[in-house]
């Protein structure tokens, strides 16, 4: 082999290392495999409007009631990447407490009747796995929550209401705060307080995709 055709040898090599480094530069990953955790618990604090609930959808009809005062607080420590998974966030949540108190109504599902009943508190604590897709604001495009606890008000009639409706609130909030993070992280903003985190697609992730999920 003479001088020249060492030379560019040498420099294409050169050149092929400096792209590798370039790119893994440019498309930052939120943390290497294998489950690190990189983001300290901290406290999410959630205040949400009030919500009538009925038990037929459609007509207005005895048993509907008003949800009041209700606050969402949970301690949720974050996993990047849990098993080697890209773009997947482990959730454990501890210390969950959701707060209200209920309003019973009139049959026209509006008017109040009686005084409020509370403040009533659910105890809880979950597991959560979501993935996010990455761009100028970050969203969930899949997500699996699963209840560690859950104490209800202890009242039937009203658990059946009540047991979903904030099983799902506690969820869409569990997003909002995974998406926010990584769109901290990745993108160096926060994402707006109304903004729903979740992608357009969004669908229940499948089970068993994060340890200990």
């Amino acid at each position: 082999m003479n001088n020249l055709s060492r030379y560019f040898r040498i420099l294409s090599i050169v050149v092929l290392y400096g792209l590798l480094i370039f790119s893994s530069c440019t498309r930052p990953r939120p943390a290497p495999g294998g489950g690190d955790p990189s983001i300290p618990p901290f406290t999410s604090n959630e205040s949400l409007p009030d919500t009538v609930l009925r038990p037929d959808p459609v007509n207005c009809l005895p048993g509907s009631i008003k949800l009041i005062n209700q606050r969402n607080t949970m301690t949720l420590a974050l996993t990047l990447d849990p098993g080697g998974f890209v773009d997947v966030t482990a959730v454990t949540a501890t210390n969950g407490t959701y707060l209200f108190r209920i309003q019973n109504l009139q049959p026209d599902c509006s008017s109040p009747l009686g005084p409020p009943i509370g403040p009533i508190a659910i105890q809880y604590g979950f597991n959560y796995a979501g993935s996010f897709t990455r761009g100028d604001e970050i969203c969930i495009d899949a997500s699996r929550l699963s209840f560690t606890s859950f104490t209800v008000s202890g009242i039937a009639a009203l658990d059946n209401v009540l047991e979903d409706y904030i099983k799902d609130k506690i969820h869409r909030r569990t997003d909002f705060e995974m998406a926010d993070r990584m769109n901290r992280l990745l993108n160096g903003s926060p994402l707006p307080a109304d903004d729903d985190a979740r992608c357009s697609n969004w669908i229940l992730l499948p089970p068993n995709i994060a340890p200990g999920f």
